[in-house]
């Protein structure tokens, strides 16, 4: 049995999708865009996450051009079950977003 576990190795088969998602947000066209991404616990969705968050790094490219391209995105990563209660999970997004954004802002 397997664990568990999020990766950004796609295991599963579910890149497709994490470009699809990739492909949606960089399109200044769509913008701006809110996307779902739903499923039953352990189906995948945290995976996918990580793999979009790697391929928005510009630091996982060597091409100048893709750099440029995924610079200014900034992934945000909040486990919200970690919190319990609306009031703390709000807090904690919150700060979370924040705290990160003071950490990467260049």
């Amino acid at each position: 049995m397997w664990a568990d576990n999020e990766t950004a190795v796609d295991f599963l088969g579910f890149k497709v999708h994490s470009d699809l998602i990739r492909s949606v947000v960089t399109d200044q066209n769509l913008l701006p865009t809110t996307i779902g991404l739903f499923g039953d616990w352990g189906s995948g969705k945290t995976s996918i996450m990580k793999m979009l968050e790697h391929d928005l790094d510009s630091e996982n490219y060597d091409e100048q051009s893709d750099k440029e391209k995924y610079e200014k995105i900034l992934c945000i990563y909040f486990n919200g079950w970690l919190f319990e209660g609306y009031d703390d999970a709000k807090a904690a997004i919150l700060t979370s977003i924040l705290t990160q954004i003071a950490e990467k802002k260049s």
